[in-house]
């Protein structure tokens, strides 16, 4: 697994089974000069004293074999007005964000009340609900709890495929009280619903949208 806290301290007296630890202010400084990816065979976890905040138009990958937790109050925000640079001349995103599949949680992607914000640059999120298990609420994206997605000029794209298990809502992406603003950009949510094993037919919904604002000034 791979933690980030604000600072080590707090990541000794709270989380100290954690397989790796980082502070967000180290992980601001690395950004500012360079690509940085953070791959996890398990989980990857962001608390929610982190500040990740960048310049640069450099890109923080996140890739987790199981699941990737974004708590509230959490920020992740680059403010390049930039698409290219030495360092990232391809990449569209300034936030990437993959989970692939979770067997020990039930969700993907979990973004709970945390800000996510982008100038030129985009972010894209992309996760696979739960794999296997009993568990209800298998979501590949689950975006909650006044959590505030937005960009300027960028892209927001989001791709949740449901969980194959034998609990129910095993939805693609849900939104739900979340708020996704894109000033003058552009907007894509692409979910496929999952399956239930013992109830087949049940309702797996593709993507399932619920007291939340989706903004798209373009």
């Amino acid at each position: 697994d791979i933690t980030v806290f604000d600072e080590l301290d707090n990541a000794a007296d709270d989380y100290a089974g954690a397989n790796s630890t980082i502070t967000s202010g180290a992980l601001s400084t690395l950004l500012e000069s360079n690509n940085v990816s953070l791959a996890a065979v398990n989980d990857i976890e962001v608390f929610g004293d982190a500040d990740i905040s960048w310049s640069a138009a450099s890109t923080l990958s996140l890739n987790a074999g199981d699941s990737i937790y974004i708590y509230s109050g959490a920020v992740i925000s680059n403010t390049s007005t930039e698409t290219n640079s030495a360092f990232a001349p391809n990449s569209l995103y300034a936030i990437e964000m993959v989970a692939n599949g979770s067997t020990s949680g039930s969700t993907g992607v979990y973004i709970n009340g945390a800000t996510l914000s982008t100038e030129s640059m985009g972010i894209n999120i992309q996760g696979q609900g739960r794999t296997t298990g009993t568990a209800n609420g298998g979501y590949g994206v689950y975006i909650f709890g006044a959590s505030q997605i937005s960009t300027a000029f960028g892209e927001v794209a989001i791709t949740g495929t449901g969980g194959n298990s034998s609990g129910l809502e095993n939805d693609g992406v849900r939104i739900i009280g979340a708020t996704i603003n894109v000033n003058d950009g552009s907007m894509t949510i692409d979910g496929t619903g999952g399956t239930n094993i013992d109830t087949p037919g049940y309702a797996e919904r593709g993507i399932r949208i619920g007291g939340a604002t989706l903004i798209s000034s373009s």
